[in-house]
């Protein structure tokens, strides 16, 4: 048949039950330290933005973690996080939530063991100094965090620049230039536009064969990188100012392309297109000791191959699944 041509997809099941894995290690913490707060619940938390369009996938973790570990889970943005809790005083304290009727009292007070941040992740989520506060909350407290201030980080486009240059990989993979090797075959090669030298010379390799290089600022979530004139527009617009260290060039991946039906709205349009398969991966550590490191499903997005960017939220892509050959 052909389910056995298709990869079952466990995403939802294995993040609930890396959040299940979080929050039984808060617990463990907690009563080891003394830092059981008394008549709260303990719940995760997850972060998201004031009238989410994109909650479906979302409730389904959310009811999976409750289903299957009975674990409560609160959807709070925050703003909401930032008016209903106190800054800890050290990375010892409890997060705490709690709100209060017109009165002043309390209705509903419960300690967050994990926060699952899906929203945090561009500007536009901070637009007032609430929020900036509410990040620093969370960040100073106990609770777990996914991911920690340093981690999202190290996401970042430029972290990705600096990992292609040469030795850089070395660092942390001493005496084993097998795996840096692995590793770096499956790198693009990307450059970084700090003044000098260097930078210039990644400024005209790139305005020079414009069709083989974006150009990436430091964001997420797709519609923000600069293709062909764009590009060139853009870099002749910032010149040598300090703005041109935000970006980075990549050089342009070119995919296979394959003609697929693409249905959406209830009409279906047939084309060339390309894929972008993302795995994902959960790891929970101490600081010391890594206690969960696994995979956890993926996610394939498929668009039109004249299309330069933008993901599904963006109605660009299409969420497609992998058919093994």
């Amino acid at each position: 048949g052909l389910e056995e041509f298709v990869v079952e997809n466990e995403a939802t099941r294995e993040v609930a039950r890396s959040l299940a894995e979080g929050h039984n290690a808060y617990l463990s913490w907690a009563g080891a330290h003394s830092k059981v707060v008394e008549d709260a619940e303990v719940r995760v938390v997850m972060v998201v933005q004031p009238g989410e369009r994109n909650r479906f996938d979302q409730d389904v973790i959310r009811d999976e973690l409750f289903a299957a570990y009975r674990i409560p889970c609160e959807r709070m943005s925050l703003a909401e996080i930032g008016a209903l809790s106190r800054r800890p005083s050290d990375l010892t304290t409890p997060l705490t939530i709690q709100r209060r009727n017109d009165a002043g009292e309390t209705v509903d007070a419960f300690v967050a063991s994990v926060v699952y941040f899906r929203a945090g992740y561009t500007p536009a989520d901070f637009p007032t100094e609430r929020e900036w506060e509410a990040r620093e909350t969370i960040e100073r407290s106990a609770a777990i965090k996914c991911p920690s201030v340093a981690y999202q980080l190290v996401g970042a486009k430029k972290i990705q620049q600096v990992l292609c240059r040469p030795g850089e990989l070395e660092r942390f993979f001493k005496r084993d230039s097998k795996t840096v090797a692995r590793m770096r075959a499956t790198f693009a090669p990307q450059l970084g536009l700090e003044k000098g030298e260097d930078g210039d010379a990644a400024v005209r390799t790139a305005l020079e064969n414009p069709d083989d290089w974006v150009l990436k600022p430091q964001r997420e979530g797709g519609g923000n990188n600069l293709y062909r004139e764009e590009m060139v527009a853009k870099l002749g617009q910032i010149g040598k100012s300090q703005e041109r260290e935000a970006y980075v060039l990549m050089k342009r991946i070119n995919p296979v392309e394959s003609k697929v039906v693409l249905v959406r709205d209830g009409k279906f349009q047939i084309g060339s297109t390309v894929s972008e398969l993302g795995l994902f991966g959960t790891i929970l550590a101490d600081g010391v000791d890594e206690l969960v490191n696994s995979n956890a499903g993926h996610l394939l997005r498929t668009k039109l191959a004249s299309q330069d960017d933008g993901g599904v939220a963006a109605g660009v892509a299409l969420l497609d699944s992998p058919w093994l050959v």
